[in-house]
């Protein structure tokens, strides 16, 4: 054990937390780094046994506070729900070299959390007390919004993953 080295080198601060997330086929994984509850996070890539820092905390990446998970792998890109000039979030497509495009821009709902699925992803959205899933082919072309109750529900987390076009999504309400 006194042979093993942090992958991710020393933490710059005491305080620094981190959130894992790896793909579906444990090919390629991120690192959410955040120095304390409410901070926006950095956020790192790997492939192999490299890892680098793709994102910094001015992309106001802020995954740790989502309740349907603010990011997801959708093959080789990850998908990042940013608030950067967009406060509702948009969501972002970064590929395996760091280069980030926004996916699906700020709508009128605020992104709450994206979800892989077959052949594209669900985000998750929230309007006052209202909550939504929809549908999205992988080009971010919308494709349905799920049928859910229309009012009443809020929604947490997802079980999905890119190989499977079924979803389960759980929501709770009043």
């Amino acid at each position: 054990a006194s042979a093993d080295t942090p992958a991710l080198g020393k933490p710059p601060e005491p305080i620094a937390e981190h959130n894992l997330l790896d793909s579906t086929h444990g090919g390629r994984a991120a690192a959410f780094i955040y120095y304390g509850d409410g901070n926006f996070e950095n956020v790192y890539l790997r492939e192999g046994r490299s890892w680098r820092k793709v994102l910094g905390t001015e992309e106001r990446v802020q995954t740790v506070n989502s309740l349907s998970s603010g990011a997801a792998w959708l093959g080789a890109e990850l998908l990042v729900v940013s608030y950067r000039d967009a406060p509702r979030g948009q969501l972002l497509a970064l590929d395996t070299a760091g280069h980030a495009r926004v996916l699906v821009p700020q709508q009128d709902w605020a992104i709450n959390g994206v979800a892989p699925i077959k052949g594209g992803f669900l985000l998750i959205e929230v309007s006052g007390p209202d909550w939504r899933a929809r549908q999205f082919d992988a080009a971010g072309h919308l494709v349905r919004a799920v049928p859910l109750p229309a009012s009443g529900i809020g929604i947490g987390r997802v079980a999905s993953d890119e190989d499977s076009s079924v979803a389960v999504i759980s929501y709770s309400g009043w």
